[in-house]
């Protein structure tokens, strides 16, 4: 599998809305393209944006030591207030 282009800050499809997914099938691909450019980049984290596709679709990086990825697919995002962990 390739090795993404990740979009740099101010391209303007970082600009753009992504798209929910409704047929996951049609992104492994795109899941483990961008997984290998996660690795390659050595970052933490990789939105499907940033490598100039609209789908909404998040890799997120563990902690060194672990092995497991985190991928999300139409995830949303919630504010937490920082007493919400104590």
């Amino acid at each position: 599998m390739p090795i993404l282009k990740i979009a740099r800050m101010g391209h303007p499809v970082l600009l753009e809305q992504a798209v929910a997914v409704t047929d996951i099938a049609s992104v492994q691909d795109l899941i483990q393209d961008m997984a290998e450019t996660l690795i390659d980049s050595g970052g933490i984290g990789l939105a499907a944006p940033q490598v100039h596709a609209s789908d909404r679709v998040i890799l997120i990086s563990v902690p060194a030591g672990r092995t497991e990825r985190k991928t999300s697919v139409n995830g949303t995002a919630k504010r937490q207030n920082a007493a919400d962990y104590t």
